[in-house]
């Protein structure tokens, strides 16, 4: 059985993208000179949304992308990040899952998340998302398969 927590792949690719069209901005940006008379200003804005690009890259790329693989030999849990991929194999007595954890998000709407830890390592969330039916039945599928 596997289940993937791939919500900070939104993040990811959004700030990719802005990136990127941030870079095309800058180019014509400077390729054509300028805006007349406004050259300060345009600079000053310009090096914000840098400054900010740059800060939601760091804090988008930190975010791992989670993956549980529960199979006969035990779990594994794969973090995989930008640039490299954390693999941590352990047996079914050394997996502890959460309750569902009910939070809200930015606009103050209920969230719901569970997380999964192993023994000399901290929590990881492996499914959320605003239905707390999903999450659940992602949770109960989860200690199911580990016959907890």
């Amino acid at each position: 059985m596997k289940i993937a927590n791939r919500v900070p792949l939104f993040a990811q690719i959004f700030m990719a993208l802005w990136m990127g069209l941030l870079a095309l901005f800058t180019y014509v940006f400077y390729r054509d000179g300028g805006f007349p008379g406004q050259e300060p200003f345009a600079v000053s804005l310009l090096f914000v949304f840098w400054v900010f690009g740059l800060g939601g890259c760091g804090w988008a790329f930190s975010q791992p992308l989670i993956t549980v693989v529960v199979d006969s030999k035990g779990v594994t849990i794969f973090r995989r990040h930008l640039w490299w991929v954390e693999a941590r194999r352990a047996s079914v007595q050394e997996v502890a899952v959460s309750d569902v954890i009910e939070t809200t998000d930015s606009e103050g709407d209920p969230y719901f998340k569970c997380t999964i830890a192993l023994q000399g390592d901290g929590p990881l969330v492996f499914v959320e998302a605003h239905d707390r039916q999903r999450v659940e039945s992602r949770r109960l599928e989860l200690i199911t398969s580990l016959n907890i």
